[in-house]
């Protein structure tokens, strides 16, 4: 039988506090690309929209493009000036 490695308590704030500032950099990112502030990403997010459109998953305008601005907040770069 396996012995179950143990997580520190330091490790596990770490993750929380890694989580809460992923989520916050979410949100930011979010804020530009509705308000329009930064054109690229908001282009970006309209083409990932319209791919989703093109595929099965397609939900509707609204839907894809909550989900193209989800999809690019998470994957746009941790140096993203603020």
């Amino acid at each position: 039988m396996e012995k179950k490695k143990t997580i520190s308590r330091t490790r596990v704030k770490k993750n929380e506090a890694t989580n809460r500032n992923d989520v916050q950099k979410d949100a930011i990112v979010k804020s530009r690309i509705s308000s329009g502030e930064d054109p690229a990403l908001k282009s970006i997010t309209d083409l990932v929209a319209y791919k989703i459109y093109q595929s099965a998953d397609d939900r509707g305008p609204e839907a894809n493009f909550i989900t193209a601005e989800n999809f690019v907040a998470r994957y746009v770069p941790n140096s993203l000036p603020a």
